[in-house]
């Protein structure tokens, strides 16, 4: 497509420039980008050209209609752009929503109330494949949509049925985070996209109109998961097949990643692998199997004496629900910036016919980012332009001083730097201090929410269930 080619040659360039003057290249094109895009003037521009285009469809929308929201191909996305949809049925009480999202991603927010989840999307380096597309076009012709949003920034609306009816809102809401970006706000993607849409849909766009950006007045994360009651039972399984219980010293280590970018280097690994299991507290520290670097954890576990090894659980490839739920179990998740650290950020229920049930949600979690920004991506309940974990736990974000780090980076997939240094100076010595600080400040384990749990009752659609 177009899009994808363009957005290629870009990143090349600027990567070219970046390998060449990894100090001057990077600073200078954020600046002049976020100066322009950034600019008052230009996000009321986009605004006024996409206002019009919606005031041709509201009134297909007072009534009873459909509305599908269209996002990003990746499983992270999936997860924070749904807390997209609420805005959308706070705005439109009468109108039946559907979701297109990651086929793994849709899994775990399938339960959601109100909402009809197409979990099809598998995509390629986050890019929809034809596939993909195939999937949606037979989605919109079969369905009258008085609208559909997209989100996503590499679908070509002339390529659906009905085009006119497409929003391309990826183009508005990125002015809208530049504007936020320039105005040194909280910059998380996933509170602007709620506020955007809010805003544009309910607001008619009367904060991007104002001189000044303003805060949006929405809590900083809502992000939510649903499990069923099976995944979690199997999860109790493994753990219990382990003589491991939820909440008794419990580390979970995401050793993955899908972009060497965003991968946290083997060395950094396997140091604070060797201090997780040195410390008394930590009764096992789970180590989760690689799809995309495979054999990290086999070749991890063996940096490490005999003695610390017994600590050491390898997770196999599992469904995403039962590998979501033994993270609810672990005081502590470690992971870099790909979709397991975006899922274990989320509030987790047990969603069945009965209704909601709450899980532990004390898990703390632990990220440490290589070229994405943690203010855009990450989440840390202490400082500032941050959001924190939807947990009762702190959380807390770690990034190296790259110099090079800039707003591009937030395409990992499209990054071709010869020379990653995106985890160059990164204190492994402060994270492994903080870490050993947090169980320190932990008196007692805590107990295991139990399945029995009296449900909130809520109606929901049952999900599909999964065992190994």
């Amino acid at each position: 497509m177009l899009n994808r080619g363009l957005s290629q040659i870009g990143l090349r360039i600027l990567d070219r420039a970046t390998d060449a003057y990894p100090h001057a290249a990077p600073r200078f094109f954020e600046r002049s980008f976020v100066g322009i895009f950034g600019s008052h003037a230009v996000a009321s521009y986009v605004l006024r050209k996409y206002r019009k285009q919606w005031e041709r469809i509201e009134a297909d929308l007072k009534g009873p209609c459909k509305i599908l929201l269209v996002v990003d191909v990746c499983i992270g996305d999936t997860v924070l752009a749904s807390e997209c949809l609420p805005a959308i049925q706070a705005a439109f009480p009468n109108a039946e929503v559907h979701f297109v999202c990651n086929r793994i991603g849709g899994e775990l927010i399938a339960g959601k109330p109100g909402v009809h989840v197409h979990n099809f999307v598998t995509g390629d380096r986050g890019f929809p494949t034809e596939g993909d597309l195939d999937c949606l076009r037979e989605l919109i012709s079969k369905e009258s949509f008085a609208v559909i949003l997209n989100l996503g920034p590499f679908l070509d609306a002339r390529r659906l049925p009905e085009p006119a009816r497409v929003m391309q809102l990826y183009v508005p809401f990125a002015a809208y985070i530049l504007r936020a970006w320039k105005a040194k706000g909280r910059r998380h993607i996933s509170y602007y996209a709620r506020a955007y849409i809010t805003d544009f849909l309910g607001g008619r766009g009367k904060i991007v109109e104002r001189n000044t950006f303003e805060e949006p007045a929405l809590s900083l994360n809502t992000n939510t998961v649903y499990l069923s009651r099976t995944s979690v039972e199997t999860a109790k399984v493994f753990l219990n097949s382990h003589g491991l219980e939820p909440g008794y010293g419990l580390i979970f280590l995401n050793p993955d990643a899908t972009s060497q970018f965003g991968q946290i280097p083997f060395d950094v690994q396997a140091r604070l692998l060797l201090h997780c299991t040195g410390l008394d507290v930590v009764r096992a520290v789970l180590l989760g199997k690689a799809y995309s670097n495979t054999g990290v954890e086999e070749r991890l576990m063996a940096q490490l004496p005999k003695r610390l090894q017994q600590k050491i659980v390898i997770v196999p490839h599992m469904p995403i629900e039962v590998y979501t739920a033994l993270i609810d179990a672990c005081d502590m998740f470690i992971s870099g910036d790909t979709g397991p650290l975006h899922i274990s950020a989320c509030r987790k229920w047990i969603a069945d016919d009965a209704g909601f049930t709450p899980m532990r949600n004390k898990t703390m979690i632990l990220a440490i980012y290589g070229a994405t920004d943690s203010r855009m991506y990450g989440y840390d309940s202490e400082q500032p332009h941050h959001v924190p974990a939807n947990q009762d736990a702190p959380s807390r974000s770690f990034s190296a001083p790259a110099p090079c780090r800039n707003i591009s980076c937030i395409n990992k997939f499209g990054k071709s730097c010869n020379e990653v240094r995106c985890f160059d100076g990164l204190s492994v010595g402060e994270i492994a201090e903080y870490i050993t600080s947090h169980f320190n400040r932990r008196t007692m384990p805590d107990a295991l929410v139990q399945i029995s749990t009296p449900p909130i009752t809520i109606t929901v659609k049952p999900k599909r269930e999964y065992a190994f």
